[in-house]
């Protein structure tokens, strides 16, 4: 499932006048996708959002070519993954417009879910298909090392069942 809050995102920007309340608002309207944003990969003081607000400006237009492109690149690199390695995963891709923290990350599970804060991001096709090939290869990754028995990383090494 892709869940798109970039047009939420969008709509606060047509006003011409974002302040720190708006943006606030557009992230409480989204905790699914940025709790584990603000918990792990972007400090949220007023600051960096007061800083984000000068930056969007700019990026705009970057941000409208990503949102429409971004979903068929998932669905895209999904596919290839899946005819590829066989196997099915049933996990959520946040797309949203971030404070300029980290631009993708997986959620910290074996398998979880995927973020892309679209405000780091190229919008080069080949470049958000590595980006996209990347993240959904820790997936791969970690469920290949929960099958074969090894359960992670520990401070003395890699650790095996």
């Amino acid at each position: 499932m892709i869940n798109n809050t970039i047009p939420s995102f969008l709509k606060l920007l047509e006003r011409n006048d974002i302040g720190l309340h708006d943006l606030n608002k557009y992230y409480d309207m989204h905790p699914e996708a940025f709790e584990e944003y603000f918990k792990f990969h972007c400090s949220k003081t007023e600051e960096r959002l007061s800083s984000a607000i000068k930056k969007y400006p700019a990026k705009l237009e970057d941000i409208l070519m990503i949102s429409e492109t971004l979903p068929s690149i998932i669905q895209e690199v999904s596919e290839g993954y899946r005819a590829q390695f066989g196997l099915e995963v049933n996990v959520t891709f946040h797309l949203f417009v971030g404070a300029f923290g980290s631009n993708a990350f997986v959620e910290r599970q074996i398998i979880g879910d995927f973020y892309f804060a679209v405000e780091k991001l190229s919008p080069v096709r080949e470049h958000l298909r590595v980006i996209v090939a990347h993240e959904i290869g820790h997936i791969y990754h970690n469920f290949v090392l929960q099958e074969s028995g090894w359960i992670g990383l520990m401070l003395n090494g890699l650790m095996r069942r």
